[in-house]
């Protein structure tokens, strides 16, 4: 996993969190739940450093908890007083700019509940559960002992 910038979600693991929670809700799981699972998922609990990408993805959606809120608000607070010792001495300020910026945000009116949609690139099984599928392997065909078999996958 990488971090490749000063801003929240400049890293492969905030990235990942803001996608994890957002597919929750597309799929309709309800928000409590999908907080929790991220939060399960990406072991919040003792990497604190996961509450702001959280924390924003929720407040820009609408359903920013008042847990999430905290850990985030607690993090920021956390992180303002070791800046030096975390970032490039070029990125301090970047990064204390970016942290202040969301501490605002995180304080002020949330937006209006938003209803999350499918995205059009995603594509939806035209095969209903239980389905039964057949696919012949065809690679990789060197050492390969199911090579020209079939494959039979139950949805």
């Amino acid at each position: 996993m990488g971090t490749w910038g000063t801003k929240i979600f400049q890293s492969d693991d905030a990235c990942d969190i803001r996608d994890t929670y957002r597919e929750k809700l597309i799929v309709g799981v309800p928000d409590e739940d999908a907080e929790r699972t991220v939060i399960q998922e990406f072991s919040m609990d003792h990497r604190p450093d996961c509450w702001l990408p959280l924390a924003v993805t929720e407040w820009k959606v609408g359903r920013l908890s008042e847990h999430t809120k905290q850990m985030a608000l607690q993090q920021i607070e956390t992180e303002l007083g070791c800046l030096t010792a975390l970032w490039k001495p070029d990125q301090v300020l970047k990064r204390s700019k970016e942290l202040l910026s969301i501490r605002e945000t995180l304080q002020s009116d949330m937006p209006a509940r938003k209803k999350l949609r499918m995205p059009s690139w995603a594509w939806k099984c035209p095969w209903p559960i239980g389905s039964v599928l057949q696919y012949k392997v065809l690679y990789p065909k060197e050492n390969n002992p199911i090579c020209e078999q079939y494959v039979l996958l139950l949805l």
